[in-house]
């Protein structure tokens, strides 16, 4: 199931990233925190940060000097796509 999703989507980071946001989606965190929960580089999150905020994929709050993501639930394609994927994915397992 993951690999066919992996197909879909893209890379496996997107997915991770994606993944990771989706089931997690009432809260934000940090790049940092992102990247060691899903074990990628700090640089290679920073990359999806950028393309998904353009694509307003994801939201991104300033506090301070950090920076905390979250999806954005406002988005369709997250609210009726994304979310529901990997809830899916979840109850097949």
């Amino acid at each position: 199931m993951q690999e066919d999703i992996g197909k879909i989507i893209g890379s496996r980071n997107k997915i991770k990233f994606l993944r990771f946001l989706a089931k997690n989606s009432d809260w934000q965190f940090n790049l940092a925190f992102i990247a060691q929960q899903i074990k990628i580089d700090k640089s290679a999150i920073s990359r999806l940060v950028k393309e998904f905020e353009k694509s307003k994929i994801i939201e991104v709050n300033r506090q301070g000097r950090l920076l905390m993501f979250k999806l954005n639930q406002t988005n369709k394609f997250i609210s009726q796509i994304i979310i529901p994927m990997f809830e899916k994915e979840t109850k097949l397992k």
